[in-house]
C-alpha cells in the first residue's frame, strides 16, 4: 500500500493483488479508497474476496452498495444468506433511515436476482414481509431466469392481488409461453391499467390474438376501439369495464362508448344497467371527493353517463323500449338521463 499515502487501487488492481486489495477496504481514512477496493475485487471476481466483502457489506450504510456490487459480480452462493440478513435488517431500519436505506435494499434485491436458483427460495421468503419492496423482489426472481421462480410467479399472480402489474410484466419479460395463460387472465380483468398491462405483455410474448374472447379483450386493452369492434358480442364486457373503472380518462370511457353504440344491440342491456346503477356506484365517490350530492347537479354527474347516452343514441329506435322502462326510475339524475337519450333517438 505504500508508507506516506493511500493504496494506489489501480495498481493493485492491475496487478490482480487480491491481497492489498482485501487491506484497502479497511482504509479508514478514505472512504472512497474503500469503494474503489470493492469495485475492483468485484471486477477481479476472485472468490477469496467473498467473505471479507460480506465483512464490508456491513461497515457503513454509505459503502454498503460497493460490497453488494461485488458480491453481485462475483455470485458465490455463499453471499446469498449474508445479502439477505442484510435486506432484513435495513428493512428493520428504513422507516428510520430512509432513502439510503431503500436504496440499499433495491440494490441488494436486484443483486439477488443475479445468482439464479440459489436466490429463489431466499427471495420467496422475503416476498410477504416486503409490502414496499415486492416489485423489486418479483423483477428479480424474473432475473434468475429458473422455472421455480417462474411457477411461483404465476402461482403468486392469483395469492397476491396488489402485486399482479408487477408480475404481469415480469411474466411477459420472461419470454415463455407457459406465462401465457396466466396473463390473459389479467387481460380480462376489469381493472383497465391491468388489463392493459397484460396487453402489452403478451405483445413480449409474440402472442397473437385470436378469433375468440381473449382476442376482443386484447384489442379493447389495446386501445384499438375499431378491431375490437369487429369482435362484436365478444367485446361488450371489455367495453363495459372501461366504462365502469373509476380509473380510466375520459377518453378511453368515451371511446369505449361509442364502440359499444357500433356493437349495437348486444350492447344495449349493459348499457342501460350502466344508467340504471350509476347512482349506487358512483355516489360513494362523490362523497369521498367532498362533492356532496352529486346527483342534484346535472353539469356535476359523471360523465360516463353521457357516454352511454352518445352509445345508445348510435343504437338508435332499438333502445326505446328499454329506456322507457327506466323512465320511472326512483334517482332523479337516472331519470334526466334515460330522458335526454329519448328526445336524442326521437
Amino acid at each position: 500500500m505504500g508508507l506516506f499515502g493511500p493504496p494506489n487501487i489501480e495498481k493493485l488492481k492491475a496487478r490482480k493483488d487480491i491481497t492489498g486489495l482485501i487491506k484497502a477496504l479497511g482504509y479508514k481514512k478514505d472512504q472512497h479508497v474503500r469503494i474503489s477496493a470493492a469495485h475492483a475485487l468485484g471486477e477481479i471476481g476472485d472468490p477469496l474476496a467473498v467473505e471479507p466483502l460480506i465483512d464490508f457489506l456491513w461497515d457503513e450504510r454509505s459503502t454498503a452498495e460497493s460490497a453488494i456490487y461485488a458480491l453481485g459480480s462475483i455470485r458465490d452462493r455463499h453471499a446469498v444468506d449474508p445479502l439477505v440478513q442484510f435486506i432484513n435488517r435495513e428493512m428493520e431500519d428504513e422507516p428510520f433511515i430512509g432513502s439510503h436505506s431503500r436504496r440499499n435494499i433495491e440494490k441488494a434485491i436486484s443483486t439477488l436476482g443475479l445468482f439464479g436458483g440459489d436466490s429463489v427460495d431466499p427471495l420467496i421468503s422475503l416476498f410477504p414481509g416486503a409490502k414496499k419492496f415486492r416489485q423489486q423482489i418479483i423483477i428479480a426472481l424474473a432475473k434468475t431466469e429458473t422455472k421455480q421462480a417462474l411457477e411461483w410467479l404465476i402461482n403468486a399472480y392469483q395469492d397476491w392481488p396488489e402485486a399482479r402489474k408487477s408480475i404481469v410484466i415480469a411474466l411477459g419479460n420472461s419470454g415463455d409461453a407457459l406465462t401465457v395463460e396466466t396473463v390473459i387472465k389479467a387481460l380480462k380483468n376489469p381493472d383497465y391499467d391491468l388489463s392493459s398491462t397484460a396487453g402489452r405483455a403478451l405483445d413480449a410474448l409474440n402472442w397473437k390474438p385470436d378469433n375468440l374472447e381473449a382476442g376482443a379483450h386484447y384489442w379493447v386493452a389495446k386501445g384499438e376501439w375499431s378491431k375490437a369492434v369487429k369482435y362484436g358480442p365478444l367485446a361488450v364486457e371489455p367495453l363495459i369495464n372501461v366504462l365502469w373503472d373509476d380509473g380510466n380518462d375520459s377518453t378511453a370511457r368515451e371511446a369505449a362508448a361509442i364502440a359499444l353504440g357500433q356493437i349495437g344491440l348486444p350492447s344495449l342491456e349493459p348499457l342501460i344497467r350502466t344508467i340504471s346503477q350509476g347512482n349506487s356506484r358512483y355516489q360513494p365517490v362523490a362523497r369521498r371527493l367532498g362533492m356532496g350530492n352529486v346527483w342534484s347537479f346535472p353539469d356535476m354527474r359523471p360523465r360516463v353517463l353521457d357516454y352511454c347516452v352518445e352509445a345508445l343514441v348510435l343504437i338508435g329506435k332499438q333502445s326505446v323500449e328499454s329506456l322507457q322502462a327506466n323512465l320511472n326510475h326512483k334517482s332523479e339524475i337516472v331519470h334526466r338521463v334515460v330522458a335526454e337519450a329519448l328526445k336524442k333517438i326521437s
